[in-house]
């Protein structure tokens, strides 16, 4: 069953970006876009995402048309469906590891969200370091509190830019690690990365050329 559909999706700036694009997502699956720097994968990021609207195309997301939804309807969705992991991680500097991991939860009621944060920081080996701040962890450690952070809402749809760009191999094995779990969870799982090596077999594989998509594998 799909859960995202993109059809003739085009984006311009002060040019064109992403132009025709196509590209179909069934629930549950593990995607890896690829593509060199400035081939528009941040902007195709931002559109699955609803952060910003294509610029012309059909973008069906959980049977909605976007065209035909409010901006506090996609808000709303935006919320609901997506959690996001960031190469910069985007962690706020004066909040606690915990009050960051919790953040996303101001926009709803999640009774249950500090048992789920223990939980996910438990998980991802960070639970001792719930009452530090950002600088004062590791960039792997500030890796795993942005996965903990976009799994607190439980959304369908995990979005991943570049979440290993900063990271050393180490580290970026334990991230590919903690987004496979996520996906053998029953998540669908979008990561966009330069990476070749983070591709396994089992993974559908698309990349941007041409300011089009082309599925690989």
């Amino acid at each position: 069953m799909s859960i995202i559909k993109l059809h003739n999706i085009t984006k311009t700036h002060d040019e064109v970006i992403l132009q025709d694009l196509n590209l179909e997502i069934s629930d549950g699956e593990f995607v890896i876009i690829t593509g060199p720097s400035g081939c528009g994968k941040s902007s195709l990021l931002q559109i699955l995402g609803l952060i910003e609207p294509a610029t012309s195309g059909q973008y069906i997301i959980d049977h909605e048309d976007i065209k035909d939804l409010s901006p506090n309807r996609i808000a709303v969705l935006r919320h609901a469906l997506f959690g996001f992991i960031f190469q910069r991680y985007h962690l706020i500097e004066h909040l606690t590891i915990l009050d960051n991991i919790l953040l996303p939860l101001q926009y709803g009621e999640h009774h249950d969200g500090p048992e789920r944060a223990q939980e996910y920081m438990q998980s991802l080996g960070i639970d001792h370091l719930k009452n530090r701040h950002p600088s004062q962890l590791s960039y792997g450690q500030q890796q795993r509190a942005s996965i903990a952070r976009a799994m607190i809402t439980q959304p369908k749809i995990i979005l991943a830019d570049e979440p290993t760009g900063s990271l050393d191999p180490e580290n970026s094995i334990l991230v590919m690690e903690e987004l496979r779990k996520i996906h053998n969870q029953g998540q669908t799982v979008i990561l966009i990365t330069h990476n070749l090596e983070l591709i396994q077999k089992t993974d559908i594989h698309y990349k941007i050329e041409n300011k089009q998509m082309v599925r690989v594998s």
